[in-house]
């Protein structure tokens, strides 16, 4: 079984609020929870292909996010 990697993404609130998003907005266009997205803004970490689609739905990078892969 492989292991899955973390990451942190340090400056996803300020990529969010400056793309207009409210944290329901994003986490419906990711495809994920909005307890996911407050999670992170909240220091959390998350598994990297779901750092990814949170990336694209904002039209950014990873390292954009202020990605750290744990």
């Amino acid at each position: 079984m492989s292991q899955k990697g973390t990451t942190k993404l340090t400056n996803m609130k300020s990529q969010r609020e400056s793309a207009g998003h409210t944290i329901t907005s994003l986490a419906k266009k990711a495809n994920v929870s909005d307890l996911m997205i407050q999670t992170l803004e909240n220091g959390g970490n998350v598994e990297t292909h779901h750092a990814q689609r949170i990336a694209d739905a904002l039209g950014v990078s990873l390292a954009t996010l202020g990605q750290s892969v744990l």
